[in-house]
């Protein structure tokens, strides 16, 4: 993990692909895509059973890390509508079972309009745009609003870095621009999408269970 301050708030990364918001006692996280792999199969593209599961068991372990006393999903818990098979369905009603108490809000992304509307019984607050907790605008799309720093998903960014063979790789990252952060997607089941950095950017790559801060000399375009 690495503790960062921004905007006179204590955020700790986690290499899982989340942050602890230290005051609100939140833990943020975005694009979860779960059933996207029952949404292949539905579509005719043979894939393996998806990787819920496992996503679940990490957000698991996270919340028994962080124990946070809110969860806030910057968007696109679920894929499409074909996702809600029955086992996309049934893993994810037991996960919340467990955590029942847990407050759960969701900010309604691109792909969650697709989706059938949420059973009452799992209690998740549903924001269909976003909301504001000063300092901070979040939101599933990037958005601008003056005097709030803005914290989205959606893009899952990677960046390419370059090491001393002048090889590139990429990887996936936490993007902090001056007025606006990124994400990176929590679901394993996901692609990404190269940014181009602003040049005062802080990147904060995931590399092997770890958060490295990637100085602008790494960074390839």
């Amino acid at each position: 993990m690495h503790s960062l301050s921004l905007q006179n708030q204590t955020l700790i990364l986690y290499p899982e692909g989340a942050i602890f918001w230290q005051k609100q006692k939140a833990l943020l996280i975005s694009d979860l895509h779960l059933g996207k792999s029952a949404v292949f199969r539905a579509r005719g593209i043979p894939v393996p059973e998806g990787s819920d599961p496992y996503d679940l068991e990490r957000l698991t372990t996270l919340l028994k890390k962080t124990r946070p006393q809110k969860l806030i999903i910057l968007g696109d818990l679920f894929h499409a509508k074909e996702s809600a098979s029955a086992p996309t369905i049934m893993n994810f009603s037991n996960w919340k079972k467990e955590h029942n108490r847990l407050e759960i809000m969701l900010i309604e992304g691109n792909h969650d309009r697709s989706c059938r509307d949420l059973p009452v019984k799992w209690n998740i607050e549903l924001m269909k745009n976003s909301f504001s907790i000063e300092p901070f605008l979040l939101s599933h799309q990037p958005q601008n609003q003056i005097g709030l720093y803005n914290i989205a998903g959606h893009i899952h960014p990677s960046i390419k870095v370059k090491d001393r063979g002048h090889r590139t790789t990429r990887i996936p990252c936490f993007y902090f621009g001056e007025q606006s952060a990124l994400l990176p997607s929590f679901g394993s089941f996901t692609g990404h999408y190269t940014i181009q950095p602003e040049p005062n950017s802080q990147i904060f790559g995931i590399v092997d269970n770890q958060i490295l801060h990637l100085p602008q000399k790494v960074w390839f375009s």
